[in-house]
């Protein structure tokens, strides 16, 4: 965590608060509260055990803390004047789904047995932020914002139950009736899933033990 965190700081010497928060430079009291409560939701400690998540947590409320202040704004907005955030492009729905399929393909080449969920879960996560989810949501396309969801969900198969949840949460809002249920489904699939991969080592000691107790029995 101390890593991580050290690493963050040196990368972002001048941090861009608005940008942290997903937000413009002319966001109200209000806009940036409600930045802050959306994010929580996403990269809370008591939300995840990811050290990647919570690492991000601690400049999300660092940058809430001094942009909810009118005094604190001020001051910063004085000696920070790299408001690049408010150029930049923002990306396209159809750009979003192309970061996704890059993501699933860069995915496909690794082992699963060996893959870094916290690493996946966080790269899921900032595809997932306030900004990138109110530009799937004005979109009138519809149907590239239910190929984004499908393709989300078969990327974000490897993670626990406990790390997809809040995930989830956030596509449901985006989902239409039929991906809706597919997502229902998926989830119950998933569930199912991991309780399996969580429970068949205990099966497997059963079954070993019940077969013993046949063989002995038999051999009387």
């Amino acid at each position: 965590m101390i890593v991580i965190r050290a690493m963050l700081t040196f990368a972002g010497l001048k941090k861009n608060y608005y940008k942290i928060l997903n937000i413009d430079y002319t966001a109200s009291l209000t806009e940036v509260k409600s930045a802050y409560r959306k994010l929580a939701l996403l990269y809370h400690p008591d939300k995840t055990d990811n050290e990647l998540l919570k690492a991000k947590f601690v400049d999300i409320k660092e940058a809430y803390e001094v942009l909810r202040d009118p005094v604190k704004r001020k001051n910063y907005n004085l000696t920070f004047d790299n408001f690049s955030y408010k150029k930049e492009e923002q990306l396209t729905p159809y750009q979003l789904l192309q970061k996704l399929r890059q993501l699933k393909d860069n995915i496909s080449k690794l082992d699963p047995h060996r893959m870094d969920l916290d690493r996946l879960e966080f790269n899921i996560t900032e595809l997932l932020s306030e900004r990138n989810i109110e530009t799937l949501g004005r979109t009138e396309d519809k149907t590239i914002v239910q190929q984004f969801i499908e393709e989300l969900l078969n990327v974000a198969t490897p993670l626990s139950p406990k790390q997809f949840k809040p995930i989830a949460d956030h596509l449901i809002p985006l989902a239409d009736e039929t991906t809706t249920q597919k997502m229902h489904r998926f989830l119950h699939s998933h569930h199912l899933k991991n309780r399996w991969e969580s429970n068949k080592i205990i099966v497997a000691i059963g079954m070993g033990v019940l077969l013993c107790l046949l063989i002995y029995f038999l051999g009387q």
